[in-house]
């Protein structure tokens, strides 16, 4: 008999914080917020700011809180 589990995850890539179009960044929420089995795990690649400065950083912080898991 085998046991089955699930795991999802959510892979995001390039999201270059500082050149964010904020509603194309609310339509990925709204889809994340609305996902039937949400994921156990997000992983982020790719370059996560434009241009490494402390406030895409702290933008990018804002978004990743609202992620449903770590």
């Amino acid at each position: 008999m085998s046991d089955s589990h699930s795991f999802n995850l959510l892979h995001l890539s390039d999201l270059h914080f500082g050149r964010v179009q904020h509603d194309i960044l609310q339509s990925l929420e709204d889809f994340i917020e609305k996902l039937l089995d949400p994921p156990h795990l997000v992983i982020l690649t790719g370059d996560l700011t434009q241009r490494a400065r402390k406030e895409q950083f702290l933008e990018a912080k804002v978004f990743l809180e609202k992620m449903p898991c770590p």
